[in-house]
């Protein structure tokens, strides 16, 4: 770390964990020796931290390290007046002084962080005007995906003297999602599966690696697209099993559904405008018309294995099927909303909307039959 980013307060927050953890260890390397540790740094958690015991504690004379630090872990635990005391004072903390806050991932409701996620907004913006707040997000763009977690998970299989396919790194990222934290555990999984080849293919990522919630709206796409009406409403349900609220399990399989049915509408534009049909590559000009209809990320921007995913899946397809899934997904996300006035419990909402999907798809095979 540049001397110019030197600071005395810190706080890290966000949903990437494992990138949070790496670099509060570097932190405290930085900031403390080894061997004075056990007097240069008080840790303490939020639950029981106070203000006053962390601004004393960082203004003691470090006894051999170049700061004394002072770590809060789940600093948003912390009791809200204790928060806004620590922010009013924060410019006590001296040049021999460092404090770090951390906050765990936020806890997720309705598809939202919770309130009590994160540290109340007078000491993030305290942080803000006297230190440095890291932020710590998954990635999600093309491009980063591409520089950063690929690279990631291949140097997570090479420090394990194992061996990936290039097939194998791109479906685990697929099925994990972005997450450090879960490719690590993932790869520790896969490594263990195939101690005795040691080299990773596509089919022992399929065989070994969990489902993140989007790669199960993709098999249950793949199933409803295949006409498996009883795999499709398994694949629904197991989301309700994953926790506690199954109105905002409903609700989470409704808001991937619904992006996975735009991708596929863009996906049968790419099939019909592309060079295989005589025309030439598609752009995002062509897109525009689409745009205006229905919002959402263009499919032209996303890996390529992605698009190829997606214009595989809309072979099966047409417009009129997907006209009619956008329709029943939109009536299906007002029941849940309570626009209808129903009162079903949200897994027979979701089971009746499998139906309605199979119904309408052997409808359409038998117009075009």
């Amino acid at each position: 770390m540049a001397e110019k980013e030197d600071f005395r307060i810190y706080l890290l927050q966000g949903r990437d964990d494992y990138s949070k953890e790496k670099a509060l260890e570097a932190l405290l390397e930085k900031t403390t020796s080894p061997e004075f540790a056990v007097f240069d740094v008080d840790e303490y958690s939020g639950q029981s931290a106070e203000a006053s015991t962390i601004l004393t504690g960082a203004g003691i004379l470090p006894a051999g390290s170049p700061r004394r630090v002072v770590l809060v872990k789940y600093a948003n635990k912390m009791p809200p007046d204790q928060q806004r005391e620590l922010a009013k004072n924060l410019y006590m903390v001296p040049e021999s002084g460092c404090v770090i806050l951390v906050v765990p991932a936020p806890e997720m409701k309705d598809g939202r962080p919770a309130a009590s996620s994160s540290v109340v907004s007078e000491l993030s913006a305290a942080v803000r005007k006297t230190g440095k707040v890291m932020d710590f997000e998954p990635v999600t763009k093309k491009r980063d995906i591409e520089t950063q977690v690929v690279p990631f998970v291949k140097r997570l299989f090479a420090e394990r003297d194992t061996v990936a396919e290039p097939a194998a790194v791109d479906l685990l990222i697929s099925r994990v999602g972005t997450d450090y934290t879960l490719l690590a555990f993932e790869t520790d999984k896969l490594c263990a599966y195939c101690r005795d080849t040691k080299k990773v293919t596509a089919k022992d990522v399929r065989e070994c690696s969990s489902l993140t919630p989007e790669e199960r709206v993709f098999e249950f796409m793949d199933a409803l697209l295949g006409r498996q009406g009883a795999l499709a409403l398994r694949l629904a349900e197991e989301l309700f099993t994953e926790g506690s609220d199954p109105a905002a399990a409903a609700l989470r399989l409704m808001s991937l559904l619904a992006g996975q049915l735009r991708q596929l509408w863009q996906a049968r534009i790419i099939l019909e405008k592309g060079p295989r049909t005589g025309g030439k590559a598609v752009t995002e000009e062509d897109m525009g018309e689409y745009a205006g209809l229905f919002a959402a990320p263009s499919l032209l921007k996303k890996q390529p294995w992605l698009q190829k995913r997606f214009t595989d899946m809309a072979r099966r397809t047409g417009f009129p099927a997907l006209a009619a899934w956008i329709r029943i997904a939109a009536d299906t996300d007002a029941a849940l909303k309570g626009a209808e006035g129903l009162s079903e419990e949200p897994q027979d909402i979701i089971k009746m909307m499998v139906f309605d999907m199979i119904r309408e798809a052997s409808d359409n095979d038998r117009r075009l039959g």
